[in-house]
């Protein structure tokens, strides 16, 4: 069992990977104004998620609020035919946030980000 939860995380460790990898590339296109913003909000929402035990916000709940305004508007967040992708929109920011020191070069450290999303995994 241990193997087999090791193996998991070994594979949602590459595909966040391979996702910061294309997220950096998208927002090589971004204007640099814009990817400012983004940084720092990002670095503010994994601050603020440090209070969890208060608010009951950690970075998923942070990304399944946000991410529909921040990532597209074209889609509503409530169409059964978009839920796939607004759940991937989700995934692409919690990644975001809980790596924006690698991706952004603001807040928390990687190994800071890393125990916070080893405990998000544990959930």
């Amino acid at each position: 069992a241990a193997e087999a939860a090791t193996a998991r995380d070994d594979a949602v460790r590459h595909a966040e990977e391979c996702m910061i990898h294309e997220i950096k590339q998208q927002l090589a296109t971004l204007p640099s104004v814009n990817r400012a913003v983004l940084g720092d909000l990002c670095a503010f929402l994994l601050d603020m998620s440090t209070h969890r035990s208060r608010s009951r916000m950690d970075v998923k709940n942070f990304a399944l609020v946000f991410a529909p305004n921040l990532l597209d508007k074209r889609t509503s967040s409530t169409d059964p035919a978009t839920l796939g992708h607004n759940q991937h929109m989700v995934e692409v920011l919690t990644v975001l946030i809980t790596y924006c020191r690698d991706i952004f070069g603001v807040g928390l450290g990687r190994d800071e980000a890393e125990a916070r999303h080893a405990a998000l995994v544990a959930r």
